[in-house]
C-alpha cells in the first residue's frame, strides 16, 4: 500500500509541479485532532494555514490588481471577499480531491461531515502556504492558475456569492446601516478539539446560534442562520 506521501507526490506530478520537502507538504494535511492523538506526527497544518491565507490574499489581489485595471478598491475587495472564502475555498478543495489526504483524530471524524467546508477551506489554505515554503510563490502561482483563478472571473461577472458574513454583512450596512456583531458565548472541549458557540445579532435581536471548530467557523455557521432567518422573514412580509 503506498503511503500518504507517496499518494501526494503522485498528485503533485499529475499537475506538474516539483515539490522539495514532501513532508512539509504532508504537513498541510496534519489537522490538530490528528496531530493529538499522534504525538510523533509533530506540529499541525494550523501554522501553515495562517500563513496560506496570507499568501493567497496577496496573489489574488495582485491578480486582480494586473488584470482589472479599471476597477474600483472596494469592487476588488469584494471580488477577493468572495474568492478567498470558505464556501469557495471548499470547493476548490474538492474538485481537486484534497479530502482524500485530509488526516483527522477519530473523533473529528466523526463529525467531518458537519464541518467538512471548515476542514476542507483551512487545509486548501495551508497547502497553499507550504508550497511557499517550499517553492515560493512561483509554484503557488501556478496552482492557483489552474485551480482558483476561473473562480475569480465568477466573482467579477456577479455569478460567485460571498460566503454568509459577506453577504450578512452587505445586507444590514445596505439595509440598515450597522454591521452584524458576533459574540462567543460558550467554549466546549479539550484544547485540541475545541469547539465555539457563536450567536449573531443586530438591531437589538439574536438572528443566528451556531457552533464550529473555530471561532471562524462557528461564525459563518451563524452568519448561515441569520441569513436564512432573514430570507424566511422577508419572504413572510411579501405574501
Amino acid at each position: 500500500m503506498r503511503s500518504h506521501n507517496e499518494k501526494l507526490l503522485e498528485w503533485f506530478r499529475k499537475r506538474d509541479i516539483v515539490i522539495n520537502d514532501i513532508d512539509l507538504i504532508h504537513r498541510a494535511f496534519v489537522h490538530s485532532s490528528y496531530a493529538y492523538e499522534r504525538p510523533e506526527e509533530g506540529e499541525s497544518n494550523e501554522r501553515l494555514e495562517f500563513l496560506g491565507d496570507t499568501v493567497l490574499d496577496l496573489l489574488i489581489s495582485e491578480y486582480l490588481f494586473l488584470n482589472y485595471p479599471n476597477a474600483k478598491e472596494g469592487d476588488m475587495t469584494k471580488w477577493r471577499a468572495a474568492v478567498v472564502c470558505e464556501m469557495t475555498l471548499a470547493d476548490v478543495a474538492r474538485k481537486l480531491g484534497l479530502q482524500e489526504f485530509l488526516l483527522l483524530g477519530k473523533g473529528m471524524q466523526k463529525t467531518a461531515l458537519k464541518h467538512s467546508d471548515a476542514l476542507l477551506a483551512d487545509c486548501m489554505e495551508a497547502l497553499l502556504g507550504a508550497l511557499y515554503l517550499d517553492r515560493g510563490f512561483e509554484s503557488v502561482k501556478k496552482l492557483i492558475e489552474k485551480a482558483i483563478v476561473h473562480y475569480v472571473s465568477l466573482a467579477v461577472s456577479g455569478d460567485l456569492k460571498p460566503d454568509y458574513k459577506t453577504a450578512l454583512q452587505e445586507y444590514t450596512q445596505s439595509k440598515y446601516h450597522i454591521v452584524p456583531e458576533y459574540t462567543v458565548i460558550d467554549e466546549k472541549g479539550p484544547a485540541h478539539a475545541k469547539e465555539f458557540v457563536v450567536e449573531v445579532s443586530f438591531n437589538g435581536r439574536t438572528w443566528g446560534v451556531a457552533d464550529g471548530n473555530s471561532k471562524k467557523e462557528a461564525e459563518q455557521h451563524a452568519a448561515k442562520e441569520a441569513w436564512e432567518a432573514l430570507q424566511l422573514e422577508e419572504q413572510m412580509q411579501d405574501k
